[in-house]
């Protein structure tokens, strides 16, 4: 229950007037008020509902305030709802039989208003405090018990918390009182770099922390979240800290990408050879003319088959090189002018007419830091994915370069069909093609749009797609 949350209560009494009277007292106070009149009333009313406390009478037609008590108490929703009854009766033994009951307070009819306000806040308080501790044993003990690595800071950074997995990691039991980013940098590579004093505003903050392979052990790879908290029923603000051990997954793709890599290259040879001995052959039957038309149009088939096959081994290679960091993109500026000629040729070599281009909003002397060969690969992409899905007699590619704030944003828009919500996140995967049957018929690899986030991620930069359902598609190329 949050501190500053108003809370439920339920009056329970037989007397209009009484229960009238404590609606109105308790709803002038902003909290929201239930009310029954008879016991099992009360007992459907609290098993549908969230109570945050119970106000009850004695006298009641189907069973008295005491047994209603007990009946509370060994119900699993109010079992420690706090209970005041308020009775006429207030001789001794009626007061012991509510504590029997279960009941937190007692209160005689007359009663002062007041007084009667004063103790819901005293028990409301309790209740409050009583949850927190409750919430906070819980989460200790899913902390003690969880596979990650868990830490809580202060507002500052101190090292508050931690769970065992965490102190294996970062030996935390000789670190209290060190700042926690301090603590990461003397064990690992933070990437991206933060300082505590620079901390943005925006949570939950993603980060990866990277031990090199030595010979204490292999290459470790944390992927670390870490959330602002409240650590006290004061509010004091916190940083809750998560690690997921990543080092297995990312080695697996490593050999994976190194195996695509060595396969394609073996098959880019093979087809390298084929492709020659066609065209030699081709050449030396057409000079003797001994091909029939129908022998001719079989080696061109072929030739074109060949053709594709090595395109896409070719593609893989590139798509490895980059995934494997063989080669460092230079982020070096290019031009809006020079992007528009970019894009004009690679249209001209996919078959994109030029009055299917279109430039809105589009600066011309603003630059972005790509380097050419890369920048190439992304547009040839996503100009090739329109080529492919768009209405050919109606393709429009529309073109802006323009500054947002501290950013510069490359977007390009097509009239497409579109893609739903639901397959929208699916498009950053790889070898992901959306189509609403798969046919096979599409060309490409399905690794397009994967390569275009792998290649903005190395520089620093973010792929932002937004669509739907013939409204196109839209890619943001946004750089720092």
């Amino acid at each position: 229950m949050e501190k500053n949350k108003q809370s439920i209560i339920l009056i329970v009494d037989n007397d209009p007037v009484s229960r009238e009277t404590l609606e109105g007292l308790l709803s002038a106070l902003g909290h929201p008020v239930l009310s029954a009149s008879y016991g099992e009333q009360a007992l459907e009313i609290a098993e549908n509902g969230n109570l945050d406390l119970i106000i009850l009478d004695v006298a009641l037609s189907d069973m008295d305030g005491f047994e209603l008590c007990r009946r509370f108490r060994t119900a699993k929703k109010t079992r420690l709802t706090p209970i005041i009854i308020v009775t006429a009766l207030n001789d001794k033994s009626s007061r012991i039989r509510g504590i029997t009951a279960g009941c937190d307070d007692f209160l005689s009819k007359p009663f002062d208003n007041l007084e009667l306000v004063l103790r819901i806040g005293s028990l409301l308080k309790m209740q409050y405090y009583r949850d927190q501790l409750n919430e906070k044993e819980k989460f200790e003990l899913a902390m003690k018990h969880a596979s990650e690595a868990m830490i809580i800071t202060d507002q500052y950074g101190k090292i508050e918390q931690w769970n065992e997995v965490a102190d294996q990691l970062f030996s935390l039991k000789k670190q209290v009182q060190k700042n926690l980013f301090d603590v990461f940098k003397e064990y690992f590579n933070m990437e991206p770099e933060m300082d505590w004093n620079t901390l943005p505003y925006s949570f939950p903050l993603t980060f990866q922390l990277q031990r090199s392979e030595s010979k204490q052990g292999e290459e470790l790879i944390l992927f670390g979240k870490m959330f602002l908290m409240s650590l006290s029923v004061n509010q004091e603000k916190g940083y809750f800290v998560a690690f997921r051990d990543v080092s297995r997954k990312i080695r697996e793709e490593k050999r994976k990408d190194q195996f695509i890599h060595l396969i394609s290259h073996k098959f880019r040879s093979a087809c390298t050879i084929f492709m020659g001995s066609l065209s030699l052959l081709e050449q030396i039957e057409l000079e003797e003319e001994k091909f029939s038309q129908d022998t001719l149009q079989i080696f061109k088939t072929l030739q074109i088959g060949s053709q594709r096959i090595y395109q896409i081994f070719n593609r893989i290679l590139e798509i490895t090189e980059i995934l494997s960091h063989k080669e460092n993109i230079r982020p070096t500026p290019i031009s809006g002018g020079e992007i528009q000629k970019m894009v004009r040729s690679l249209a001209a070599n996919i078959g994109i007419k030029d009055d299917s281009i279109r430039w809105e909003n589009f600066s011309e002397t603003l630059a972005i830091p790509m380097e050419s060969k890369y920048l190439e690969m992304i547009l040839m992409e996503i100009l090739e994915n329109s080529f492919k899905y768009c209405p050919k007699e109606n393709l429009k590619i529309t073109l802006a370069l323009s500054r947002n704030m501290a950013r510069k944003e490359l977007k390009i828009k097509d009239n497409g069909p579109g893609i739903p919500q639901e397959e929208l996140g699916r498009l950053g995967d790889r070898f992901v093609q959306i189509e609403k049957s798969f046919s096979g018929n599409l060309p490409g690899l399905g690794l397009g749009l994967f390569l275009v986030h792998e290649i903005l991620e190395q520089i620093g930069g973010e792929v932002h797609i937004s669509s739907a359902p013939n409204q196109g598609l839209e890619i943001t190329l946004a750089f720092a």
